[in-house]
């Protein structure tokens, strides 16, 4: 059952109790559960940070409908305490049937395979740099070559980290 946050219907009361965990999902592909309700918030603050990929994402109260075994990057901070993640969900994830959307034990570690980090990392900096031209950031090749010192071929090609 889901409610949206300002139905009548739900009475909001954190006098006597406190949040400590929250976990908000996007309906859909995209970055809609960070950002802010109204198109200029100037208290929305993102603290974007690639340089943690093997950070582990503590999944002991999180059901997202996947395994959480290699497709967890943390990406930063927001309001200066909320943890940031991107998850890459399986194709099945996204099957309307919903069949699949159990709960996924994790056998693994959430983080990210190397190569994947180093790719999610040139695509940031491609979108950013596509979004925001002429800014500090820069990305000169979508695709460097990730098979031999991808640290180096990508330091060469952006300087977002």
């Amino acid at each position: 059952m889901i409610y949206k946050s300002a139905s009548p219907d739900l009475a909001w009361d954190m006098s006597k109790d406190f949040l400590d965990f929250l976990l908000v999902v996007s309906a859909k592909i995209g970055f809609d559960a960070i950002l802010p309700n109204i198109s200029n918030d100037p208290n929305f603050v993102f603290h974007l940070d690639l340089h943690q990929p093997a950070r582990i994402f503590k999944s002991k109260h999180a059901n997202v409908g996947f395994s959480l075994e290699r497709c967890m990057l943390y990406i930063g901070t927001s309001r200066g305490k909320d943890n940031i993640w991107m998850a890459m969900a399986p194709d099945e994830f996204f099957d309307t049937s919903g069949s699949h959307r159990d709960a996924f034990p994790s056998s693994g570690p959430s983080c990210l395979l190397g190569r994947h980090y180093w790719m999610l990392v040139m695509y940031l900096a491609h979108v950013i740099t596509t979004a925001v031209p002429a800014r500090e950031v820069y990305c000169t090749d979508t695709y460097p070559d990730l098979s031999d010192n991808p640290r180096s071929n990508v330091e060469a090609t952006t300087n977002l980290l």
